[in-house]
């Protein structure tokens, strides 16, 4: 299950053709292909030490598990972008990813809620 939500997010430099891939892999329901493509480009700014790359990739794949409805691993790739966005000194990219992050951590409760009622 996931849900559609527009374009993949990634605010840092994620390539235009990566995100169109991601966002037609998603469009076409092929999920774990999106997870897989998003992890091989964050290997590479990780190579190269690229922080910006790094925190668009992070963003992206916590934005695809927030569809996925996956909102553990969906977390910690958020927290890792709202990081290394920190560390970048782009406080707007931070904000808009902890906002994502508050949201999803209402979704957990939720879901511990519903939980404890069965």
């Amino acid at each position: 299950m996931y849900t559609r939500g527009g374009p993949v997010r990634g605010g840092g430099t994620m390539p235009p053709y990566l995100s169109q891939r991601v966002n037609d892999l998603i469009d076409k329901g092929n999920l774990g292909e999106a997870v897989t493509l998003l992890v091989q480009f964050l290997e590479q700014p990780e190579r190269t030490q690229d922080i910006n790359g790094q925190a668009a990739a992070h963003e992206a794949l916590g934005d695809l598990y927030t569809r996925m409805n996956k909102p553990d691993s969906a977390s910690s790739h958020l927290i890792n972008a709202d990081a290394l966005y920190q560390r970048l000194g782009n406080p707007q990219r931070s904000s808009e990813v902890r906002q994502q992050l508050g949201q999803i951590q209402l979704q957990i409760q939720l879901q511990q809620i519903q939980l404890q009622q069965r």
